[in-house]
């Protein structure tokens, strides 16, 4: 399905997931952008999971780092999504992710 997929040419790019996933979504399914970029989150959470066990394991995580960045995420996340991701028209959210994309992939 859509997420092998686009785990699959995630891991052959070196591209987050996201960037694949919450397009490919967009186009097969009816979902609002909100929903697509919430379900795009969330599916996120077990894969994350799993790689920093794997990379833990194997001593490649510098955790001194890695802590204030995952708090640091987590906040602006929640903040966002909240406060301000919910006020923003859906047409002008999928222009800005449209051009984070271009951005990102320029």
């Amino acid at each position: 399905g859509i997420g092998a997929t686009t785990g699959g040419i995630s891991g052959l790019f070196g591209v987050g997931g996201g960037s694949i996933t919450v397009p490919a979504v967009a186009l097969v399914s009816d979902f609002s952008h909100y929903k697509v970029l919430g379900t795009s989150l969330a599916a996120m959470i077990l894969p994350a999971m799993s790689g920093v066990a794997t990379h833990h394991q194997a001593g490649r995580v510098v955790w001194p780092v890695a802590l204030p960045l995952a708090a640091g995420s987590a906040i602006g996340c929640y903040l966002g999504g909240r406060h301000v991701a919910l006020r923003v028209d859906e047409d002008v959210l999928r222009i800005i992710f449209f051009g984070l994309m271009v951005g990102i992939g320029g």
